[in-house]
């Protein structure tokens, strides 16, 4: 592969069938690797890996290097791209030269370390980075560069020196407060369906995205963390000085947020920049990105999802998602057919974000692909779009033989919230897996029909304590007097979740059958219990 090599007298490595490529990849290519020339990225690269070894055993060195690796590739890419290469063409030579790595020509040992750029993960973040033309392509001109590398010192300086334990021994003990408690939540603990809602959406993203956090990376907290993590994805286009300069600032301007202080350090910065704007740079720009992407970057795209090579269509299509541009409806609804599972999984997903009613039809067909992943997306995507002619197809998945599916398919349902499923929804109340059970309990509750009342007090005896606690709520939220028997019942349930729960929904239902039961919850040996019943007896008294 094409590599910049040496530090004193640095020179660019070509491969031996470079003689035969067009004229428009040499010259992306050797602009690519001059870059890293003029960069000194050799120099760079050295001293990382010198301080990740004197360093071995902090986490945040090889965190630090890893990003350092990442974004000094984007750097060139972006110094490509300000010599005037076209952004789609430079994307499609990209996934032209991965596709070659991909194809066996190099030992396994190699492609997992030189040939880094032909990794997934590697490659679309460089793809999405040179389609977008919202990214600066500059670097940071001197003035900002000194004046960010002050600021930089004055923050870190002060925070090297300070010693914690020694403001330990300093602390007085405080007299007790009394403080006035106010009436509990009217939800006292998190709905599970929100809950999954949050959880199948973190993980289509992921899989959108495919980024692999490690647990090394879970350990970086803090201002402080936050503000070097930033710092290294910053955007670096010049030289040395201004790449470490760049990352500096960001890294100063992301810490001291957390202190709020971050607005005067953005105004001395760069005085003639928006401070909320720059603040909010990448969400602004991921937000102002949807709908009007490139239609040259849709379409070479979209060319790369007909590529006979799976890897370039799965990274094409992941790419593709994150766009969410009108105009890729129709090749998602095609790639629901690709021979890749990860392929027609993504496409579901990407229909999901799109929130197109047109999608329904290609969606319900996909609920029954061979493959359980794509099936549970196309739930989940349902479920986004919330039509109400989903119902039939979310209806039938409930017997699907794969529970993470079939509980998918329940939490759609609930979303949707269309009587006409309670029938289907009541069968999946008895399932073999407690969270379809859960599930099945807590979407009776968002559709609040009153023939679920009966299923639900069945539910208020299920095995597991959390669809017990569930059916409890969804009783709250039905508020129908026929539950107060097995709610009153229920103040005695070995958890007291369930307990505290129940009490919830006895105060919601405000029956005064319950008075006595509750009487008797305000003994409970948990607080939370007491405290719940409590509520509920005032509410009783409204």
């Amino acid at each position: 592969m094409p590599m910049a090599w040496g530090l004193l007298r640095p020179a660019v490595l070509m491969p031996a069938d470079a003689d035969h490529w067009p004229a428009e990849r040499l010259r992306i290519v050797l602009l690519h690797e001059l870059a890293h020339v003029k960069r000194r990225d050799c120099l760079t690269h050295m001293l990382a890996q010198l301080s990740c070894a004197l360093h071995w055993f902090n986490p945040l060195a090889w965190v630090a290097a890893r990003h350092v690796r990442t974004e000094r590739e984007r750097a060139c890419d972006d110094l490509v791209l300000a010599a005037g290469t076209r952004g789609p063409d430079y994307a499609d030579q990209l996934i032209e030269i991965a596709r070659v790595m991909r194809a066996g020509r190099f030992p396994a040992v190699l492609a997992g370390a030189s040939l880094a750029m032909a990794h997934r993960s590697e490659l679309e973040g460089r793809l999405m980075a040179i389609l977008d033309p919202s990214v600066p392509r500059a670097g940071l001109s001197r003035l900002r560069t000194s004046a960010a590398t002050t600021m930089f010192a004055l923050a870190v300086l002060p925070l090297a020196s300070v010693q914690p334990w020694k403001f330990a021994a300093a602390e007085q003990p405080q007299a007790p407060q009394t403080v006035a408690q106010t009436a509990p939540a009217a939800d006292p603990v998190p709905t599970p369906g929100a809950a999954a809602q949050d959880r199948r959406s973190h993980r289509a993203e992921e899989r959108a995205a495919h980024v692999t956090e490690t647990s090394v990376e879970s350990a970086v907290h803090g201002a402080v963390a936050s503000g070097v993590a930033s710092s290294v994805r910053s955007t670096v286009t010049s030289s040395v000085q201004s790449n470490v300069a760049s990352a500096v600032a960001t890294g100063v301007q992301t810490a001291l947020e957390h202190l709020d202080v971050g607005t005067t350090i953005d105004a001395m910065v760069n005085p003639h920049l928006d401070v909320q704007t720059d603040n909010r740079n990448r969400q602004r720009r991921a937000k102002d990105a949807q709908g009007k992407a490139d239609p040259r970057t849709v379409a070479a795209l979209t060319a790369a999802l007909k590529d006979s090579d799976k890897d370039v269509r799965e990274t094409a299509m992941h790419a593709l998602v994150q766009l969410r541009d009108p105009g890729i409806f129709d090749p998602l609804v095609q790639a629901l057919s690709d021979g890749s599972p990860d392929v027609r999984e993504q496409a579901a997903f990407g229909l999901g974000q799109l929130r197109d009613r047109r999608a329904v039809d290609p969606l319900i067909n996909a609920l029954k692909d061979q493959n359980a992943d794509v099936r549970e997306q196309a739930a989940f995507a349902l479920g986004q779009l919330r039509d109400h002619a989903a119902v039939p197809g979310l209806s039938a998945v409930l017997k699907d033989v794969d529970a993470d599916v079939r509980e998918q398919a329940v939490f759609a349902l609930g979303q949707i919230r269309d009587a006409s499923s309670v029938d289907a929804i009541v069968t999946a109340v008895h399932d073999t897996k407690a969270d379809v059970r859960q599930q099945a309990v807590f979407a009776l509750g968002q559709i609040r029909d009153r023939r679920a009342v009966e299923p639900l007090i069945s539910a208020l005896k299920d095995t597991d304590a959390d669809v017990r606690e569930q059916a409890a709520f969804a009783l709250g939220q039905l508020r129908d007097g026929r539950a107060v028997e097995a709610l009153v019942i229920a103040l005695k349930d070995s958890t007291a979740d369930v307990r505290q729960q129940s009490a919830f929904a006895l105060g919601q239902i405000r029956d005064p059958r319950a008075i006595d039961g509750l009487t008797a919850a305000l003994k409970d040996a948990s607080a939370d219990v007491r405290q719940q019943a409590a509520f509920a007896l005032g509410q009783l008294a409204r």
